[in-house]
This record gives C-alpha cells, sequence and structure tokens, in this order.
C-alpha cells in the first residue's frame, strides 16, 4: 500500500503541475486586437489630390472610434447589448469621423467601452473587458476604454473617445498614452450617443504628441496662432495631496521638466480654497448637501483649544477638500439630470439588464426627482460658470494647471464592489475641476514606477483655460517628451529613497520619525529644493501636528515657492502653538505684505521687534512700510 502510495503522490503532483499551468495559460491568452474592437468598420480616405497639390493631411494615418459614434450603416452599440438590438443603424456618420476621412485618415474599426459610458473602469462583462497592454491583470480604464487599448497596442495612430467625468482622462492614464479631453462644445458631438451634453467631450487618444496635436488641430478648425510658451505653471497642490501615488514620483518629473523647457515657472494653487471657496460662491448650495464635517475630538478643553487653535492648516485643507467633493456632487447630479433627460424613456420601455455598478447609477438617474435635479441641474451650471471664469484668471498670460489624473493606480481586474466605489468617489474628485469647468486637459504618461510590482503607469493631467486648445496641445508637444526624460533620470533617486522607505527597520518613536523627517526636510532646504523640504515637513506635521518650529520651516519653503495663501496658513498654526515665535511672525508677515494684507503685515512685524527689539528685518519691514505709507 505504501509503495501505491508513492508511486501516486508524484503523479498527483504532476496533475496540479499541469493544471494550475493550463490555468495560467488560459489566463494570459490575449486576442490579437487586445479586446479592443467591437467592430471591424472601414471608411476610406478621398484619392490624394494630383502634384503639384499637397496630401491630404492626416494621409497613411488609421484611427478607431468608440462605438458611441454614428457610422452610415452601423448602429452605435453604446457599450450595451439592448441598446444596440433596439435601435437602428444610422443614415449618416458623425461629422468628427467624417472631418478625419476626409482628412485623409483610414478609419479601421469601433471599440468597447463602458455600458450607456455610465463607468470609469472599462469592465463590460456583457461584452468583454479590453486587456490592458501595459498591465494585463489590471482594468483598463472607462468608459472609452477600447480606444485606450487600441493605441496603447498599437492597433491605430490615433482613436476618437468621449470624455464627460474622466472618461479619457483616466483610461489614458491606466494605458500609458495620451488622452486629449477638448473645451467643451470646442468640437461636435453631433452623431454621438449623448451622455451628459452639457459635460460631453469628443476626444482624442494617442501614443505620439505630434499625432495628438495634428488631429486636434484638425477637429478643432481653429484659426492658426504661432505657438506660444507657457509663462507659468501651477502645480494643484491639494489635488496632489489627495493621491496615494507617491507624490514625488510625478512631481519632481513635472518641476524638472518645466524647468528645462520654460525656465522657473511653476507655482502652486489650492484648488479647493484659492478657485472654489473664494471665486465660486455657487458651491455652497453643494456643501449645504454634503454630511456635515466630523466634530474635532479631544478629552478636556484644554486639548480642545489646543488642537482647533493648532490645525488651522489642517482645518484649511479639509475645507478645501469639502469644496471639492461638493464640486464632484455638483458634477454628479447634473449629469444624473441629463442622463435622465436623454434615456428615461428608453430605460423605462426597455428595462435593459446593466452590470451591478451602471445599474446602481443608472437606477439612481430613473427614481430621481425632476424637479429636484432641475433645480441641482441649474446651480451646478452657475458652479459651471464662476469655475470657468476663475480657471480664466488664473491662467491669463498663458497659464497651465498641472494636476493628476488618478487617485492610484489601476485597480486589478475583478476587484471588490467597494474597492471600486472608493477609487470612484477619489476620482471623481480630480475629475471634476475640468469636467465642471469644461477647460481643455492632455493626461501625459510620465512612466512607470518600477518600484512596484508590475512596473504599473504614472501620468499627469496637464489643463489651460477654456478656449485655449492649440496652446495646450501645442505646450503638451514638447512637454510630454521632457517629463518621460525627466522622470527616467530622476527615477533612480526616487527608487533608492522607496526602498529605503520601504526597508524594515526597528521602530521608532513617532517623534523620532518626525524630527527625521524635519531634518531631511532642513536638508532639501539647503540644497534650494523647496518642494520636496515641503513635502518632508508635510511627514514631520503628519507625525506631531503639535510643533510649531515644522509649521514654520515649512512655511519658509512656501515662501520661496510665492505659496503666500499656505505660508500665512501654516505661521498661523505655529503661532496658535508659541504665540512667540518670531520667525513664524516674520514669514507671515512677509506672506500677508505679499498678499496685500498691510494692516495684517504691519501687526506682525511690530509684534516681532516687540520680542525682539534689534531684530533687523522686523526693524527694515516696519521703517519700509511706514515711509511708503501703507502702514
Amino acid at each position: 500500500m505504501g509503495n501505491q502510495l508513492l508511486a501516486i503522490v508524484p503523479l498527483l503532483g504532476l496533475s496540479i503541475a499541469g493544471v494550475l499551468l493550463m490555468i495560467r495559460k488560459k489566463r494570459r491568452a490575449i486576442p490579437s486586437d487586445w479586446g479592443a474592437i467591437s467592430e471591424k468598420v472601414e471608411l476610406l480616405p478621398p484619392p490624394p489630390p494630383p502634384p503639384p497639390a499637397a496630401p491630404h493631411p492626416l494621409t497613411g494615418l488609421t484611427f478607431v472610434i468608440k462605438d458611441i459614434f454614428d457610422v452610415e450603416g452601423h448602429v452605435a452599440g453604446f457599450g450595451c447589448p439592448a441598446w444596440k438590438a433596439s435601435h437602428a443603424p444610422a443614415t449618416q456618420t458623425a461629422p468628427c469621423v467624417r472631418e478625419l476621412v476626409e482628412a485623409g485618415a483610414q478609419l479601421v474599426g469601433k471599440t468597447h467601452m463602458d455600458e450607456m459610458a455610465y463607468s470609469i473602469f472599462g469592465e463590460n462583462k456583457a461584452l468583454g473587458t479590453p486587456v490592458n497592454p501595459v498591465c494585463p491583470d489590471h482594468v483598463p480604464g472607462g468608459s472609452s476604454s477600447g480606444s485606450a487599448v487600441a493605441i496603447s497596442a498599437d492597433l491605430a495612430d490615433f482613436a476618437l473617445g468621449t470624455d464627460t467625468a474622466g472618461s479619457i482622462r483616466i483610461p489614458a492614464a491606466f494605458c500609458g498614452v495620451l488622452g486629449y479631453r477638448p473645451s467643451h462644445a470646442a468640437i461636435s458631438a453631433a452623431g454621438c450617443v449623448p451622455m451628459a451634453p452639457s459635460l460631453d467631450t469628443v476626444g482624442v487618444f494617442a501614443a505620439d504628441p505630434a499625432v495628438l496635436r495634428h488631429v486636434g488641430h484638425i477637429l478643432l478648425r481653429q484659426p492658426f496662432t504661432p505657438p506660444r510658451r507657457p509663462l507659468s505653471l501651477y502645480l494643484a497642490d491639494d489635488l496632489f495631496d489627495l493621491c496615494s501615488i507617491p507624490r514625488r514620483h510625478v512631481t519632481e518629473a513635472v518641476l524638472s521638466a518645466a524647468e528645462h523647457l520654460f525656465g522657473p515657472i511653476v507655482k502652486y494653487v489650492q484648488v479647493g480654497q484659492d478657485l472654489l471657496l473664494r471665486k465660486v460662491p455657487a458651491i455652497q448650495h453643494f456643501l449645504n448637501l454634503l454630511p456635515p464635517p466630523a466634530a474635532p475630538q479631544g478629552n478636556s478643553s484644554t486639548t480642545d483649544s489646543s488642537s482647533s487653535s493648532s490645525s488651522s492648516g489642517r482645518r484649511a485643507a479639509e475645507e478645501g477638500k469639502r469644496a471639492l467633493q461638493a464640486l464632484a456632487e455638483a458634477m454628479k447630479l447634473l449629469q444624473r439630470h441629463e442622463f435622465r433627460t436623454a434615456h428615461l424613456a428608453w430605460v423605462q420601455q426597455v428595462q435593459p439588464k446593466l452590470q451591478a455598478d451602471v445599474q446602481v447609477r443608472v437606477q439612481a438617474a430613473v427614481d430621481a426627482d425632476p424637479e429636484e435635479l432641475a433645480i441641482h441641474a441649474a446651480q451646478a451650471q452657475l458652479v459651471r460658470e464662476q469655475l470657468r471664469a476663475a480657471i480664466t484668471d488664473l491662467c491669463k498670460g498663458d497659464g497651465l494647471i498641472a494636476l493628476p489624473v488618478t487617485p492610484d493606480f489601476p485597480p486589478k481586474l475583478r476587484a471588490k464592489p467597494q474597492v471600486l466605489d472608493e477609487f470612484r468617489a477619489a476620482a471623481m474628485l480630480l475629475v471634476a475641476p475640468g469636467s465642471m469647468s469644461g477647460c481643455p486637459q492632455v493626461t501625459v504618461p510620465i512612466g512607470r514606477m518600477e518600484c512596484s510590482p508590475s512596473g504599473l503607469p504614472l501620468a499627469v493631467g496637464v489643463m489651460a483655460r477654456h478656449g485655449a486648445d492649440r496652446f495646450l496641445l501645442d505646450s503638451v508637444t514638447h512637454f510630454a517628451p521632457a517629463v518621460q526624460d525627466a522622470y527616467k533620470a530622476v527615477l533612480p533617486k526616487l527608487s533608492k529613497s522607496q526602498a529605503a522607505t520601504s526597508s524594515p527597520a526597528p521602530a521608532a518613536p513617532v517623534l523620532s520619525q518626525a524630527e527625521a523627517a524635519k531634518e531631511k526636510g532642513n536638508k532639501a532646504y539647503k540644497q534650494k529644493k523647496y518642494q520636496e523640504a515641503v513635502d518632508h515637513y508635510t511627514v514631520a506635521i503628519r507625525h506631531d501636528s503639535k510643533n510649531a518650529t515644522y509649521y514654520s520651516n515649512r512655511a519658509m519653503a512656501y515662501l520661496n515657492l510665492h505659496n503666500f495663501e499656505q505660508v500665512e496658513a501654516d505661521c498661523t498654526a505655529a503661532l496658535s502653538l508659541d504665540k512667540k515665535n518670531v520667525k513664524a511672525m516674520l514669514r507671515r508677515g512677509t506672506a500677508r505684505e505679499m498678499l496685500g494684507f498691510y494692516p495684517e503685515a504691519f501687526e506682525d512685524f511690530s509684534q516681532a521687534l516687540v520680542l525682539e527689539p534689534t531684530n533687523k528685518t522686523a526693524l527694515e519691514a516696519v521703517t519700509r512700510m511706514r515711509e511708503s505709507g501703507i502702514a
């Protein structure tokens, strides 16, 4: 009997190994089109004109389109079998598709998408999920999933998609390609199944920034203007703080590329505080719809008072985040209202069976009170107008904004619903500024985070004011390769830093971790790496939020970055902890003077003189303000 068992065991082991190998091979089987193509459709360009006339501008290029666009003789499937079965073939081709063909490009197919364009992940259980060529075990992003995959897999030179709430920007980031969401209404959406018309845009994917620019210029049909050099690049500080992706992997590459190409043009902006709370009064309607913020915790009145006063910087960050949540709420309700208006009759008549996450959102639109939705939608349009004006003012004089596209790397395929819901909620905070303002934005791939298990893709968004599409595309043509080269240059240092951070070490008390972060901040500051210094001081504050020096030091770094609002907030926090912190007084006085708050600045400098009567900086500031008559 024992010999029989010994004989069976190796066979059993071989059988298990064989089964595991078969499963692995089956899982890795990838179709030749990466699951991107929903239908092979061909539209040939017109014959080239005879010499000496120039050839058509897009001659030799191929493209695919999301299955949301009309092509004569074909049904736009909208990612939904029930939709395709209940609609007749189109009688004419969408103008944007026709324009590209007439310009010399060849249409070679339609691409898969999320059901009814109502998801950002690209998983379609009814028609199949396109395979992400960059990381096959992760979602490709949606709803323009197939278009992003087709470009990432080199199936075409460019692709058309649509973006309502991130449906081009997110899959472009996940699949490592360029994705252009234009200014709202800059490219005709005629012949495209609507999702939410006041948010819908027709955009482009490409791997080559020159192709993206060329195709974008043709679709925009705007008069030629010479390329212009960006004069400012605002880093959306608070949006990067919301991301789980290591911030420095993106920001260091962006800062390096911007300085190399354009010089010292980088500034900082808090989208929540500087734009929404200060310049978009209509956001209050949606702030009122949010649950009230959690009350501060504490065991005694002294602790409560100290905690409240010492966290003004943190409080400002929380208020800014709530403003972003309110903006996302405005976008959600506007989208729901317009989706309901466009598709309620069809949904009620056909009652389609949709996958669970899409079904929840469609049902919420069907069940919503139309009168309440109309009120919210009207307020959302006010938010839209005010936010667009605020961004136009910020970016006047050829400015750009750099912002994150997604809060984290692409989720795994078949992730738990709770994981996807949390990711979606976080992503909406990042895509809402672009969607609600209607401003143009390009997703720019940076590279792969080599220290992550699969070498997952990194990307950054670049935004311009509404209508500045040509300027944006021209700028990205140079910025995209520069930021990729910059990332390759900084990657060894970042990987080393990541490895050092993640290497096992003896447990240390929280205070020593804070001090270590402060020392790193001091070192970075001495090397004039001010943003790196800010990052280290922020880590110190997270470990010990009751140390005035950490806030004051971070204010010192922010001062060199010309982020005067944050300087004032950090110095106020420092002074609430240490009322005799002269350095914080001087830094806050400087920031207030730069912001035009002259009486408050004079008061700070004067108080510093009371504490240190021989302080040269304070004495010079008080004298200067008195002589200029602004004190």
